[in-house]
């Protein structure tokens, strides 16, 4: 290992993040979620990257009985003498032996919310044991659904995943510019992080909900500090070259799939030559998108609505009946409302996976919704 990847290692055995994954790969605690969020270029990739590897690295030393944390030059030692020379810095060319046999499943953007997708329903069904660790980079807006299409139906499912990621995920890391591009249980039920820029370092500070007594006395939820990580803004702490390269790469490929999905769009290779027709097929094709998101915001709208007005019912049976009313038999709203329902009753630590299960939950539906 280089000067440069032992300075990166060095500083991330001192931060939170890296111990929190440790513990989790260890059993101490049976599952980490971890939201981050920030602006673009605060580096928030590169924080999570290297706080996973961090923890790999020390969940690996751990049964030689090596503290990573406060003895990192030995637990380095001892992992290239059975993988190799390792590389942690903005200047690796490409991957080392951990990158390789221990490889993170990275997903970005909306093609890589399809694969992830994939990969779910391959575990589910195989029913295997194996703990995954999920990087999920910039994938999925809130907002993304509104477009329609195969987006609108990857948005919920990846919500779905999200809520159910403990079933063959040990850690799931996902990245996002605000908490508004992504849907509300990644803020709520997540170890929430903001990256912030300070002078010569990039903060990354643990938030964390709080309640405050008002002088009406009701409550008001908000967020407090509970931790920071700071990483020097330096150049060698950047996303490792062949990592960023590959994001990059795949990056392109959601550009182009989003621009398929908008307006038919095909790459070059694969487009026919231009006509006098294009230009009103993509008029036409907006006007589509357009109605799409209206009738979206429409179903999201009503499924709120429904769902205020039926929690008021007397036991389960009959909300469902309600909800299953109020709708007015709007397929999509009844999709909306039942998400909402599930993130709901999974909060309570009621975990429910079919809607007509919903009618056996014990207890007024207002105590849950």
């Amino acid at each position: 290992m280089d000067e440069a990847s032992r300075e990166v290692l060095l500083t991330y055995a001192k931060l939170n993040l890296p111990h929190m994954v440790w513990r989790t790969l260890l059993g101490s605690r049976p599952f980490l979620a971890v939201t981050i969020v920030g602006q673009m270029g605060v580096g928030k990739s590169s924080y999570a990257y290297y706080s996973l590897k961090t923890g790999i690295m020390a969940y690996l030393c751990h049964p030689y009985g090596i503290n990573l944390f406060k003895e990192a030059d030995r637990c380095v030692a001892r992992l290239e003498g059975i993988h190799g020379d390792l590389c942690m810095s903005r200047h690796c060319a490409k991957p080392d032996a951990l990158d390789k046999k221990y490889a993170l499943d990275i997903y970005t953007g909306p093609q890589g919310l399809f694969s992830l997708i994939e990969t779910a329903a391959e575990l589910a069904e195989s029913g295997t044991p194996k703990r995954k660790i999920l990087f999920l980079d910039d994938i999925v807006t809130r907002t993304g659904y509104t477009l329609g299409g195969e987006l609108r139906k990857a948005y919920f499912a990846f919500r779905e995943i999200l809520r159910l990621s403990r079933s063959f995920s040990s850690v799931v890391v996902v990245t996002a510019p605000t908490k508004e591009f992504l849907p509300p249980e990644a803020v709520r039920e997540t170890e929430f992080i903001v990256g912030n820029y300070g002078y010569n370092v990039r903060r990354f500070w643990r938030m964390v909900p709080f309640f405050l007594k008002g002088e009406n006395g009701q409550l008001r939820r908000g967020l407090k500090f509970k931790f920071s990580d700071d990483v020097p803004a330096k150049s060698s702490f950047g996303m490792p070259k062949w990592l960023d390269d590959e994001i990059a790469r795949r990056k392109r490929q959601s550009v182009a799939k989003v621009a398929e999905l908008v307006i038919g769009r095909k790459p070059k290779s694969e487009a026919p030559e231009p006509a006098a027709a294009v230009p009103q097929l993509q008029v036409d094709g907006g006007r589509e998108n357009w109605a799409e998101a209206r009738s979206s915001r429409r179903a999201e709208h009503l499924a709120e609505r429904a769902i205020e007005i039926c929690k008021k019912s007397g036991d389960f049976a009959a909300f469902k009946t309600c909800v299953e009313a109020a709708v007015r038999s709007d397929e999509e709203a009844l999709a909306a409302a039942k998400m909402k329902v599930f993130a709901a009753l999974s909060k309570r630590g009621k975990a429910v996976m079919k809607w007509e299960d919903v009618a056996k939950v014990e207890g007024p539906p207002s105590a849950y919704l």
